[in-house]
């Protein structure tokens, strides 16, 4: 990984090929260490004329929050996506059975679980939330299935759950500021009043039944079509069908393996909420989940996937080990179709070059960034020589023989007045494999997610890959 943020070179981490994980901090645990004082003060940083005291009261009384070890709410505290989805689930937990963290599981995990297999929008990480990812995971709870940040504010707003933080306007909702513990436990209430049971709710959001959007190995290709319209793009494969891409909108984002005979014989995705609720796994379902589907603890290979085959059925569950080994994608094909294609391999790599940009913007949409990348024709001129280069010389350096870093070496491309990053790797066999790979790699993941780059560039020759990423400054 090597990063240009600015236009001269900040530092530099040469990308190989060995895997590591590491681990993301876990938000402190609160604990019932409150104690209700002769004034009525439960916590003593929250006093009778703090604004959200009366809520605050409130979801203590009702097991809903919990205090610090020195008797502290810090209401002022930003809240995490786990506290808020667990504050939700314990808020109405008549409504949702939510199982207990197995032993040397995250406490967090089997709230991340339910709520993926309801299909909510959420992002599953344990990061900071923001008042926009409020407004969708209530609205995926109560309306449907999420269509945008817009929609979801409007709906709060239409349905007084949220009177805007500035105004009663989607812009004064302040979608994109984070949301603290005490605004966290005031909203809670506020629903918990206008919606005393969400029972009637619950499967709304499901979009899907079966398969990958309703579409499962064997179907035609003409019935696929016929529930999809055509497809936005179609790709070479290294084996015996062509890939059909649907990636108009990266919150359905879904490809499809077309074989000659016009059937579908191949699935992939790594969104959520497209994969239908008969799967056992879905993108998003916790390691622990997966275990126990396969019933065993499963051993991932070297490129971060387990693969399992059942009645002629190949299936790859792809994880994200800095989302605690969460499932990030999964391919499904029919094993008799796995042999070698008649595609050439210029081909097959041209297919790699525009997956892996669309692979991408997913994670980037899974992980609440709102900027998704274009594709930059001179970056990616630039990344498709330096993969050759290195493939010819047999190196991986982002420093190329004749002396030339990555921004040297996409000013020759053509580009001008930017700064960016760039990913380098060799020794995958296609780019589901890189991707997770890159995902799996902090630096790498990091350039992957930058909220400030525009565009991306890729460039795939035989088993090396290069991302350069752009950020125009004009």
């Amino acid at each position: 990984m090597v990063t240009m943020r600015g236009n001269k070179l900040l530092n530099i981490f040469v990308a190989v090929i060995v895997f590591f994980c590491t681990v993301i901090p876990v938000s402190a645990q609160y604990v019932n260490a409150a104690t209700t004082s002769k004034n009525g003060v439960i916590f003593k940083d929250v006093t009778n004329s703090h604004w959200a005291m009366e809520a605050i009261h409130w979801g203590y009384k009702e097991g809903i929050v919990k205090g610090d070890a020195n008797g502290n709410f810090n209401p002022n505290d930003n809240v995490t996506e786990p506290e808020f989805l667990a504050m939700v689930m314990r808020s109405y937990s008549n409504d949702f059975v939510v199982r207990k963290a197995e032993p040397g599981e995250k406490w967090y995990i089997p709230y991340f679980d339910l709520a993926t297999d309801n299909f909510w929008h959420f992002s599953g990480q344990n990061s900071v939330y923001q008042r926009s990812q409020v407004a969708n995971i209530v609205y995926s709870m109560l309306q449907g299935s999420y269509e945008s940040d817009t929609v979801s504010i409007q709906f709060l707003l239409d349905t007084k759950l949220s009177t805007g933080k500035v105004s009663a306007t989607v812009a004064g909702y302040a979608p994109y500021e984070n949301l603290n513990r005490a605004e966290a436990i005031v909203f809670i209430k506020r629903l918990k009043q206008q919606y005393p049971s969400v029972k009637q709710y619950i499967g709304k959001s499901v979009s899907y039944s079966t398969g990958l959007r309703d579409v499962v190995i064997g179907d035609t290709e003409a019935a696929l079509v016929s529930k999809l319209g055509k497809p936005d793009r179609k790709d070479a494969s290294e084996f015996n069908f062509t890939w059909y891409i649907y990636n108009k909108n990266y919150n359905s984002f879904a490809m499809y393996g077309i074989s000659n005979e016009n059937k579908v014989v191949a699935l992939y995705s790594n969104a959520r909420n497209v994969w239908g609720l008969q799967n056992a796994i879905l993108v998003g379902s916790s390691y622990t989940n997966l275990n126990k589907y396969i019933g065993k603890e499963v051993t991932l290979n070297l490129f971060s996937y387990y693969q399992s085959k059942q009645d002629g059925i190949i299936t790859n569950y792809y994880v994200d080990k800095f989302s605690d080994n969460a499932v990030d994608g999964i391919l499904q094909y029919d094993a008799s179709y796995s042999g070698k294609g008649p595609a050439g391999q210029e081909q097959i790599d041209a297919g790699y070059e525009q997956q892996i940009l669309d692979f991408t913007n997913v994670f980037r949409n899974k992980n609440n960034l709102k900027n998704m990348l274009s594709w930059n024709e001179k970056a990616a001129k630039a990344a498709y020589l330096h993969s050759k280069d290195m493939y010819t010389h047999k190196y991986l350096d982002h420093i190329n023989k004749a002396g030339l870093d990555p921004q040297a070496r996409m000013e020759v491309a053509g580009l001008t007045n930017f700064g960016g990053g760039e990913n380098i790797a060799y020794g995958y066999d296609n780019g589901f494999a890189v991707y997770v790979g890159w995902i799996n790699s902090l630096g790498h993941r990091e350039n992957m997610l930058y909220p400030d780059y525009k565009e991306l560039g890729v460039g795939a020759y035989k088993t090396y890959y290069t991302q350069d990423f752009v950020l125009p400054y004009n």
